[in-house]
């Protein structure tokens, strides 16, 4: 921890197994530290949790997605943060964009996923995929 004392500012905790005050101490020597969110723990439940939090951490501008007047201070990409969104971006007319290889279905009626591994296979009917053995396609693919 002490490694990044210095320049840590957000640090999201949500979802973990923190249970008392006691265990946030050591987030003291994080003196840069701006945006903390402990959503979701056992922690949050202690009585004055919040107002302790404020005082242990005084650079501390938001706590849980809020500030310290209480205002929402979550935004969209806090999303990003921690990881993918399996369900995707919205694009400007607000529908779902999926990430990751797009599925496909051509008008050859061939179906599967866009850059996937069954590209190659496309060439082939049924009883030779079936019969497809992946060191062929590697001796083709290098000739």
């Amino acid at each position: 921890m002490k490694k990044y004392a210095e320049t840590l500012v957000v640090l999201k905790l949500a979802n973990n197994k923190i249970k008392t005050l006691a265990e946030l101490d050591h987030l003291k020597d994080l003196k840069n530290l701006k945006s903390l969110d402990l959503a979701d723990n056992e922690v949050t439940k202690v009585e004055g949790y919040e107002e302790k939090v404020w005082d242990m951490l005084e650079g501390l501008d938001i706590l849980d997605n809020h500030n310290r007047d209480g205002e929402s201070k979550y935004t969209e990409d806090d999303d990003d943060d921690y990881g993918s969104d399996l369900e995707g971006d919205s694009n400007e007319l607000g529908e779902v964009v999926p990430r990751g290889p797009a599925f496909i279905d051509d008008e050859y009626g061939d179906e599967g996923f866009e850059g996937g591994e069954d590209d190659e296979l496309d060439d082939f009917d049924d009883e030779e995929k079936q019969n497809f053995d992946g060191k062929d396609a590697n001796k083709r693919a290098k000739n």
